[in-house]
């Protein structure tokens, strides 16, 4: 636990931006609850004064990774399961954001804290002029994620964005709670749930379609063709190579989750130098998943992929290259174990 709580603190003073501090300072909170929960549910286990990784933890990690973060209804359809799971049938909307979103507390801790890159510095958003009324100093522009996929400052963002120059704490809260109660209810209609005398109803119907949604999106994990290009971002776009005919056959759930993770990292950085430290950062992690844990989740090997981070000689933004060795063993048993013809047109040796 020890080890967690420094890696925290050592990225927490490494990089230079107020909001990624802030998230750092919250997880460092919460180590301890999360490492007991993971520990309960055995997806941890407890080795000496270490802890490892137990047999499911790489499935149920990239499970949440994949299904839930990335989708309001899903997250909305994991507090239902949990709440079905502890014996509840009927519950109100606020029981179900209750797992969603954070405290008054939280919300009121972080105004003080809120910033907005501007000019080549950090200025504050706020401006306190009493015990409970805040000043609008400076104009943010809230992301268009969906509100239940936004975290503490971006949904004070959203909420901030409809007042003008001058507020009370409780009004931003009320927004807040106002925006994110829409949401849930909007999650919970599309799951067909009965709404009745206040309370929303499990039934066997609604319950297997959240079982469904919870399962995500159905991805073939093969062929993935050509190019991916990210719109509108500052930082990153994935390149074809030099030549025209060049492309390869990946596995393109990987691909996406990476470019995802890249995307995120790019709204959190505030020049090019910062995002190709960050993605590198990422990067590595994802190698490290392909040559240790992704067994574990795909049911193959798959450490013959490799991804690293490049600059385009001939452009201002950053891509991926994806090296895939050829010669290997592993790469004919997965094509030979997915189904999949070793076939005469595998001649490059990577795609950009």
């Amino acid at each position: 636990m020890n080890d967690i709580l420094k890696y925290l603190s050592e990225k927490q003073s490494r990089i230079d931006n107020p909001y990624y501090c802030r998230k750092c300072m919250r997880a460092q909170k919460v180590v301890e609850e999360v490492i007991a929960r993971l520990t309960e549910l055995e997806l941890i286990e407890r080795v000496n004064e270490y802890f490892a990784k137990g047999k499911k933890y790489s499935e149920f990690f990239y499970f949440l990774k994949k299904n839930v973060r990335d989708s309001a209804t899903r997250r909305v359809s994991w507090a239902v399961w949990y709440l079905y799971n502890k014996g509840v049938n009927s519950f109100t909307t606020s029981k179900v954001l209750e797992e969603l979103s954070y405290s008054d507390e939280d919300y009121r801790r972080e105004l003080e804290h809120l910033q907005v890159w501007e000019n080549g510095k950090w200025l504050p958003v706020l401006k306190r002029r009493d015990y409970c009324n805040w000043q609008l100093l400076n104009e943010v522009q809230p992301s268009r994620k969906p509100i239940l996929l936004k975290d503490l400052s971006e949904r004070l963002f959203t909420a901030i964005s409809e007042f003008k120059r001058e507020f009370s704490e409780d009004e931003i809260i009320q927004k807040v709670r106002e925006l994110e109660k829409k949401a849930v209810e909007r999650g919970l209609r599309k799951l067909k749930l009965e709404f009745k005398d206040g309370h929303w109803q499990i039934n066997s119907i609604t319950l297997s379609k959240i079982r469904e949604n919870l399962k995500g999106k159905k991805s073939l994990n093969w062929a993935f063709f050509g190019n991916i290009i990210v719109r509108d971002n500052p930082y990153f776009k994935m390149l074809r190579g030099s030549s025209c005919a060049a492309y390869v056959d990946i596995p393109n759930q990987i691909v996406e989750e990476l470019v995802g993770e890249l995307i995120a990292v790019s709204s959190e950085c505030r020049n090019a130098e910062e995002f190709y430290t960050k993605a590198c950062e990422v990067v590595e992690h994802y190698n490290n998943f392909l040559k240790k844990d992704a067994k574990d989740y795909f049911k193959h090997r798959l450490d013959w992929l490799h991804f690293r981070i490049y600059k385009h000689p001939f452009m201002s933004k950053y891509g991926v290259r994806v090296n895939i060795n050829w010669n290997s063993r592993l790469l004919r048993k997965f094509l030979w174990m997915t189904g999949l013809r070793y076939g005469e047109n595998l001649t490059n040796s990577s795609v950009t």
